[in-house]
């Protein structure tokens, strides 16, 4: 038994390794739905300003068109970025769950032999789930610098719209 004490200790750690991706992926969709309901409140004070701060000189409607239009066109990507991380994600485990699957794997198998099959299994999770996760955290990455450009912009705004007056 002393020879299975290596390979019962990696399984643990990639175990552990396993967990904490799955732990990560939904700390992102959290940090995905914050942005997404921040970017929403933004957004709505947008409706409240437009109502209130409308160009009325000609040289600026043009000016003001553009960033609205771009504020708009951000607010649409940050949605559709923060609906994508929030959605869920196709994150692998170290085995297909289903009697052939398990049986195959590991049900037939014995000793040292058992524990690399789930060794490998779960090395091969690991590496699959990196792909996903990394993809998400860029997302969330750029979903993160959209919410304060989308702010920076609706500020200018404001200040298109007091030079029209």
């Amino acid at each position: 038994m002393a020879e299975t004490n290596g390979y019962d200790s990696s399984i643990d750690e990639v175990r552990s390794q396993l967990n904490r991706q799955f732990e990560s992926i939904d700390a992102l969709r959290e940090i995905a739905r914050t942005l997404l309901s921040s970017a929403s409140l933004v957004f709505a004070f947008l409706g409240v300003f437009q109502l209130v701060l409308t160009p009325s000189k000609p040289p600026y409607i043009v000016l003001h068109g553009i960033v609205l239009g771009a504020i708009v066109a951000l607010y649409v990507s940050l949605v559709v970025i923060c609906v994508v991380v929030v959605s869920p994600a196709g994150m692998n485990g170290p085995i297909e769950p289903t009697w052939e699957t398990l049986y195959s794997a590991f049900v037939s198998r014995s000793g040292i032999e058992l524990l690399r099959m789930q060794l490998s299994a779960y090395l091969n999770a690991i590496a699959l789930n990196d792909k996903t996760i990394s993809r998400r955290q860029k997302l969330t990455v750029l979903a993160g610098g959209l919410l304060p450009t989308i702010s920076v912009l609706l500020a200018v705004l404001g200040m298109i719209s007091h030079l029209g007056q």
